[in-house]
């Protein structure tokens, strides 16, 4: 019994060191498989932008020992050098020295699956300096408004990127800012808005953006002159109009009324007399325009459509607008030559 139980302990520890080297020999063995790597670009030349074609991961066979596969296989890399390419479309050819493996791990690369060519596009890196455009959001508090646009300081910046993208912006507009319900000026910073330019880059990436709010109110300038061309065979009544503007409060005495008119050319007018009816269409300018109407011409139906003509206000000092008129309609009459 002695014998038997006298090298147990040595036996045991004989025994536990053979599996051990058995199951360290199975986890060292090397197995192959298919994996997906991700793919970094490096080395691009300053001069140029990777603009098209690139891909981000590569199917590759490899060799692993087991250890390594059932830990962490995500540690390869396919690391692509760029630094020799040139303006335009360029080959690729992938291969397995491209697949950067830890130094502290059992693995190694043994074909690219897909793709095995790359087609990359480059072009020229450009720089220019444009315009920063803000745009806002919403509306100021009831009898507020906006005066003018809202302004960024600095009023340009520099774009870069690839010289299609660059040469195609001719302005540049930063995210809104937001002006609901404001009854005060608005001062922010606001990023650069490139989203439809992803690999254009702003300097500065942001600005300040400033928004003048003001006290909105309407004026009426009475009588208005109207003066219609050829003036030798045209008349208007009546011969005055009274405008309504709308702009800040504060600029009322900027207003020059005395100077403020109405300027309507009907050369093209046939002779006659015609009522017209007027509406302000945009900023500064009015519309004349007579209905149309339905003739009978025997077996069937036709229309006669009337002249009409477009009105400009003139000398109707900034920031304020037309927005209404009196009276709203006007007889005109051409005399023939």
């Amino acid at each position: 019994m002695k014998k038997v139980f006298g090298n147990l302990g040595i036996r045991i520890g004989a025994l536990l060191i053979t599996v051990f080297i058995c199951l360290n020999a199975e986890t060292a063995r090397m197995v192959e498989v298919t994996c997906t790597v991700p793919v970094e670009y490096v080395n691009v030349p300053d001069s140029l932008v990777l603009v098209g074609g690139a891909v981000d991961k590569l199917q590759v066979r490899a060799a692993f020992s087991r250890r390594f596969w059932q830990t962490r296989p995500d540690y390869l890399t396919a690391r692509i050098d760029l630094s020799r390419v040139k303006r335009g479309t360029e080959r690729i050819a992938a291969s397995p020295d491209m697949i950067q493996v830890p130094p502290d791990r059992k693995a190694r690369a043994i074909e690219i699956v897909a793709p095995d060519r790359i087609l990359l596009t480059f072009e020229p890196k450009v720089r220019r300096r444009v315009p920063v455009v803000p745009p806002t959001a919403g509306a100021p508090a009831e009898g507020h408004g906006l005066l003018g646009k809202a302004k960024a300081e600095p009023t340009r910046v520099y774009i870069t990127g690839p010289e299609g993208s660059v040469e195609a912006i001719r302005e540049v507009a930063t995210l809104p800012l937001l002006i609901e319900g404001a009854s005060d000026d608005v001062r922010a910073t606001r990023s650069i808005d490139l989203s439809a330019h992803p690999l254009v880059r702003s300097e500065p990436a942001e600005v300040e953006v400033a928004a003048d709010i003001e006290r909105i109110e309407d004026r009426v300038l009475q009588r208005r002159p109207v003066r219609v061309s050829p003036a030798e065979t045209a008349s208007i009544e009546p011969g005055a109009i009274d405008l309504v503007v709308r702009g800040p409060a504060s600029a009322g005495a900027l207003l020059q009324e005395e100077r403020t008119r109405v300027i309507l050319n009907v050369a093209s007018l046939p002779a006659g007399s015609r009522v017209f009816a007027v509406e302000v269409v945009e900023r500064n300018r009015l519309h004349f325009f007579t209905p149309t109407v339905s003739l009978d011409r025997g077996s069937g139906a036709g229309h006669e459509s009337h002249p009409e003509f477009f009105a400009e206000v003139q000398n109707l000092t900034e920031p304020f607008v037309l927005v209404d008129v009196s009276p709203k309609t006007f007889t005109i009459t051409r005399r023939g030559g």
